[in-house]
Order: C-alpha cells, then sequence, then structure tokens
C-alpha cells in the first residue's frame, strides 16, 4: 500500500504519483490517504510529484527509507509493504492585522515578535503586514500606547485581552 500523511496544512491538490512496475499514475487525497497494489516481484520505483511548500520523507514497512520524493523497493512474492510518504509543510503565512476602533493615536503601532518576526510597526491608522516564517509557535506583543485597551483574536480560535498572544 502506498499512503500519505500531511504534517500541517494539507494543500490545495492532491498529491500525485507515479510508480513502475505495473503502478501507473495515480493520486491521494491532499489531506492524506492510502492505495492498495498488486504486483508481481521486482524492483517496484514509486515518485511523488513534490509541491511547493512542502518536504517529503518516505518510510516503508521493510525498512526502506528515503528523504525526497522517488524510493525504490524490492517487492518479493507473498510479502506485503506499505510505504508512506510524509509530506510536512516547510512554510506559513502569518498576517497580523491591526484594527483601530476610535480616534488614531499619533505614532504608529508597535510589535515585538519571536523568532523572525523581530520588531515591526503598523500605521497609526491600523493595516496589515504578511509574514512568511516557518511552522512553528510565535508570541506577538503589541507595545501599550497610554488611552488605548486592546483585544487579540486569531483565525485559529486563539484570543487575549491585552497586548501579548502566543
Amino acid at each position: 500500500a502506498i499512503s500519505t500523511t500531511v504534517i500541517g496544512a494539507a494543500p490545495q491538490a492532491d498529491w500525485q504519483f507515479t510508480g513502475s512496475n505495473g503502478i501507473g499514475d495515480f493520486s491521494l487525497s491532499a489531506q492524506g490517504g492510502a492505495k492498495s497494489f498488486t504486483l508481481d516481484a521486482g524492483v517496484v520505483t514509486i515518485v511523488e510529484t513534490l509541491q511547493s511548500g512542502y518536504t517529503s520523507r518516505i518510510g516503508c514497512t521493510d525498512g526502506t527509507s528515503a528523504i525526497g520524493r522517488r524510493i525504490a523497493i524490492t517487492v518479493t512474492w507473498g510479502i506485503q509493504v506499505g510505504c508512506t510518504f510524509t509530506n510536512t509543510v516547510t512554510s506559513a503565512s502569518l498576517t497580523i492585522t491591526k484594527v483601530v476602533n476610535g480616534a488614531q493615536p499619533a505614532a504608529d503601532w508597535q510589535f515585538t515578535g519571536s523568532g523572525d518576526l523581530g520588531d515591526f510597526t503598523l500605521p497609526a491608522i491600523g493595516g496589515s503586514q504578511v509574514f512568511t516564517v516557518a511552522v512553528g509557535s510565535y508570541a506577538i506583543t503589541e507595545t501599550v500606547t497610554s488611552g488605548y485597551s486592546t483585544e487579540v483574536g486569531c483565525t485559529n480560535g486563539a484570543a487575549s485581552i491585552g497586548n501579548s498572544i502566543a
């Protein structure tokens, strides 16, 4: 059986594969899936078409493994071999948006972010900045501006009343 597992967000398109020894071209769901084949004994090569923003590791039940998109395994009569292509998101998009209710302050809004985010500002009238980041967790703190209260909400469900979220 050939299967795929996705670590992180699933891509827009299904995973595409090409195989030798009677497998041919096939696809598996973008969210992950599996397909079984009955094959003649011999060497089978399976190649996955990688999608942008993902890396792939392959592990098979016979101990064969590879980093990348291609693996060759030896099929023996009466022995079942399963190979899993584990596709991991290599980057993600993080958008920070500042909405101002009421009068805008005299200066831009100041933020400090962990990792590659670093220090950044958003305009006094509000606005957004998009970061391309590695998959992981990030902390973002807004410098408190006198006369304003802060609420934080995220599309992943995280929320905070105050000036910091992780």
